[in-house]
C-alpha cells in the first residue's frame, strides 16, 4: 500500500511542471490571440503614447496633448491626465491645463506623494483663468493698428514727395546755359516746396507709425506671471509619467 501512495506522489509531482507555464502564459496573455492583435486598446493607446512621448520631446507639446488624450481614451490611465496637463502648461493654454490636472487629481489617491504639488499648480492655473477671463476683451483692440497703418501711409506718400522735390531740384540745378534765371529760380523754389512737404508728412508719418505699433503692443492690460513648471525637462528624462 506503501508503495502505491509513493507511485501517485511520484506522478503528481511530475506533472506539477507541465501545468506550471500554462498557468504563467494565461495570466500574461502570451497565449490569447487578442493581445498580438494589432488594433487592440493596448496597442493602440501605447502607439498614441509613443507619439506623444515623441512630439513632446521635439517641443510640439500641442501635438503631445492630442496623441495623450487619444492613449487616455483607449486606456483611461491617470498619469496620461498629468502628461496632457504638462503639455497644455507648455502649449500656453491653461484652461486646458486646469482641465487636466483637476481630472488628474480626482483621480489620484489623496495620499499620493505628487499631489500637493499639482495642488499648487492647479491653484496658479486657477488664478490665470480667472485673471483671464476678468480682462477678456479688454485693450485698444484696433485702433492702434489702424493709426498705424495711416501713419505708414503718410510716410510713404512724404517719401515720395521728398523724391520727386530731388529730381525737380536737380532738373533745376543742370538747366541748360540759356535758361532765363526767372524760371531756374522758379524751378527751384517748387523743388523746395516738395522737399519741404516730402520732409514733414515723412516725420509725421514715421512717428505716427512708430506710435501706433508702441500703442499696440503695450496697450493691453499685463497678464499675470505664467505659474512656474515645477518638472522640467532634465538630462536623460521627459519628465512625463506613464507607461504602456
Amino acid at each position: 500500500m506503501v508503495r502505491f501512495w509513493l507511485i501517485v506522489l511520484g506522478a503528481l509531482l511530475g506533472a506539477l511542471p507541465l501545468a506550471a507555464p500554462t498557468t504563467a502564459a494565461a495570466q500574461f496573455g502570451g497565449d490569447d490571440p487578442e493581445e498580438d492583435d494589432e488594433d487592440t486598446p493596448q496597442t493602440l493607446g501605447r502607439d498614441a503614447f509613443q507619439s506623444g512621448q515623441s512630439k513632446f520631446a521635439r517641443g510640439n507639446y500641442g501635438g503631445a496633448a492630442d496623441d495623450f488624450r487619444e492613449a487616455y481614451q483607449l486606456s483611461p490611465r491617470a498619469e496620461l491626465l498629468y502628461n496632457i496637463g504638462e503639455c497644455e502648461t507648455r502649449d500656453g493654454e491653461p484652461r486646458e491645463a486646469l482641465l487636466a490636472f483637476d481630472a488628474y487629481l480626482e483621480a489620484i489617491s489623496p495620499m499620493h506623494p505628487r499631489r500637493a504639488a499639482i495642488v499648487r499648480r492647479v491653484e496658479a492655473l486657477r488664478a490665470e483663468v480667472a485673471w483671464l477671463d476678468a480682462h477678456e476683451g479688454e485693450g485698444p483692440g484696433a485702433t492702434p493698428w489702424i493709426v498705424a497703418s495711416i501713419g505708414g501711409a503718410v510716410a510713404v506718400a512724404g517719401g515720395i514727395l521728398l523724391g520727386v522735390g530731388a529730381a525737380d531740384l536737380s532738373t533745376a540745378n543742370s538747366a541748360p546755359p540759356f535758361t532765363p534765371p526767372a524760371e531756374v529760380d522758379d524751378a527751384r523754389g517748387d523743388a523746395y516746396v516738395l522737399i519741404g512737404v516730402g520732409v514733414g508728412l515723412l516725420t509725421v508719418g514715421l512717428g505716427t507709425l512708430i506710435g501706433g505699433l508702441y500703442w499696440g503692443v503695450t496697450g493691453a492690460p499685463e497678464a499675470p506671471d505664467d505659474p512656474e513648471v515645477e518638472v522640467g525637462l532634465g538630462p536623460g528624462t521627459l519628465h512625463l509619467l506613464g507607461t504602456f
